[in-house]
């Protein structure tokens, strides 16, 4: 406690102090009357111990915000009081202000001044100062010290200083000597894309339950959340109970893109969630008769958007060509092919010829196919070709010129004998 001097000199304070000396019963701290006889030389200076202000609270008998008074004492017409206060909330560090002060109410003494600096301590490390200070206060009037500092962590705190004398060199025993009640803090941190409720660093009462969901954006999600720094996955809650501690709750999130699967006809088979970057797995094409799938139609590497994708299908084209053509060739040269020539489009979609391409030819030879009365493809001009209907057939004919018997001698006389490849063609058919 700061020293009270009485500043006005005569016969009958100074009884009056000796008086109320002799009737203060020896304690285990310095009092003011003390300091007031060793600033008259009355007496010698007392090696008094600093007292401990050891008023039991709770937190919720602290509450925050408000000023606590942790002692308070009344010695000779003055009146010293201690209090402390603690920050309505911590900071967005999650670091507790806590303000100390010390008033000396002059009750019924002419004069009160301060006679001591300080050094403060808050278990046992320094962290703030009072310089001199040689603020008085006449009767009825109050002086204050005080001082801030902030703490990272919750619990009871001692609270101690260290006092240097000053005017003239007495010896001031009184200063802080009691303990801080600081709630305990659970403080968050997220990265972008989600949040943890509370967002900002929260009290929590000892012994009581904490709870903190976690919650990711629209088109996040939650990638890891540590407890005290430890990985629990990606929970969306979590509680702390018989809180005795202070506690730190980080979250990480990550963009994802939405990837939808429909198949040919527009039906959803399957949704996909993808980290952006990643590649999108896909579920199985359908079979679809006729068809042969050729993947999707968009690409599923490195996502960085959301996308709906179909699959890509080619129709599976099925022709049945006749590989021979009985044909006979008369020894005038003239050739009777057979009047029915039957294409069978096996395919479910319609077909037409791409290509009409002559393998092998006899020489001196002119070969046409008809569809109906038009010249669909000849040896000599080539021709539009022809289409057939899904899962139908076409009915085409064979012409084939009459030969110069002359020039064809040799082939006319091998084909009385044995069959002879007049004309080797070859078909290519695409979708109509």
């Amino acid at each position: 406690m700061n020293r009270i001097i009485h500043t006005t000199r005569g016969a009958v304070l100074l009884l009056a102090c000796l008086l109320a000396i002799a009737l203060q019963p020896i304690s285990s701290y310095a009092s003011d009357l003390a300091d007031i006889a060793d600033y008259y030389g009355l007496r010698p200076p007392v090696d008094a111990t600093p007292r401990t202000m050891s008023l039991a609270r709770t937190i919720e008998e602290s509450p925050t915000g408000i000023w606590i008074q942790d002692d308070s004492e009344v010695i000779n017409g003055a009146k010293q009081v201690n209090e402390y206060r603690i920050a309505a909330e911590p900071d967005d560090q999650g670091n507790i202000l806590i303000e100390i002060k010390t008033t000396i109410y002059n009750i019924s003494l002419p004069t009160v001044m301060w006679t001591t600096t300080k050094t403060i301590y808050c278990d046992g490390v320094e962290v703030a100062s009072i310089p001199e200070n040689r603020e008085e206060a006449g009767k009825g009037e109050s002086i204050s010290q005080g001082t801030s500092f902030r703490l990272s962590k919750g619990g009871v705190h001692h609270i101690t200083s260290i006092e240097i004398p000053f005017r003239g060199g007495t010896q001031t025993k009184a200063g802080w000597d009691f303990y801080v009640y600081v709630p305990y803090v659970i403080t968050p941190s997220f990265t972008e894309g989600g949040s943890i409720n509370p967002d900002k660093p929260t009290y929590a009462k000892p012994g009581s339950s904490f709870a903190c969901t976690i919650t990711p954006d629209a088109g996040y999600r939650t990638e890891q959340v540590l407890i005290d720094g430890t990985p629990y996955g990606p929970i969306s809650s979590f509680t702390f109970n018989n809180v005795d501690d202070d506690h730190c709750v980080s979250a990480t999130f990550t963009k994802v893109w939405t990837v939808v699967f429909l198949d040919r006809d527009g039906v959803e088979l399957d949704r996909v969630v993808v980290d952006d970057g990643a590649d999108a797995a896909p579920p199985a094409i359908p079979d679809i008769e006729g068809y042969a799938s050729c993947g999707w139609d968009q690409d599923l590497t490195q996502i960085h958007s959301d996308m709906v994708v179909q699959p890509v299908y080619e129709p599976v084209i099925t022709v049945r060509v006749p590989t021979t053509v009985a044909c006979t060739l008369l020894p005038s040269g003239e050739v009777v092919a057979n009047d029915s020539y039957a294409i069978e489009n096996r395919s479910s979609i319609p077909v037409r010829t791409s290509s009409i391409e002559v393998l092998q030819q006899a020489p001196n030879t002119a070969v046409e196919l008809l569809d109906g009365e038009s010249v669909a493809w000849s040896t000599e001009d080539g021709g539009p070709g022809f289409s057939i209907d899904a899962n139908a057939s076409k009915n085409l004919t064979w012409n084939v010129a009459p030969f110069d018997a002359e020039l064809n001698a040799e082939l006319i006389a091998a084909a009385a004998q044995s069959p002879q490849e007049l004309c080797l063609v070859s078909f290519t058919f695409k979708a109509e």
